[in-house]
């Protein structure tokens, strides 16, 4: 099984199909959605990459999605609500 970063299958896209098919993705994903969030859209644009590259398959795509939320203790945001 391949494992893949986001860039790495992005850049692999690129090199089959263009810029102009990879630019189309993020308005066709959001497009019919109406209001999406920013990490359901990045998931929806890694499947789509995902899907144009079908003969790397099977394959795992590392990437983030926002949010980048760490996890805070409750302790820590009682004491930064204190100032």
């Amino acid at each position: 099984m391949n494992t893949l970063s986001f860039n790495e299958l992005q850049n692999y896209t690129i090199e089959k199909y263009g810029y102009e098919k990879i630019n189309e993705i993020p308005p066709k994903v959001k497009g019919n959605k109406g209001v999406i969030e920013d990490h359901e859209l990045t998931v929806k644009i890694v499947d789509e990459l995902g899907l144009l590259c079908k003969e790397l398959s099977p394959f795992i795509v590392l990437f983030f999605a926002p949010p980048f939320v760490p996890v805070i203790s409750s302790v820590i945001i009682q004491e930064l609500n204190r100032f």
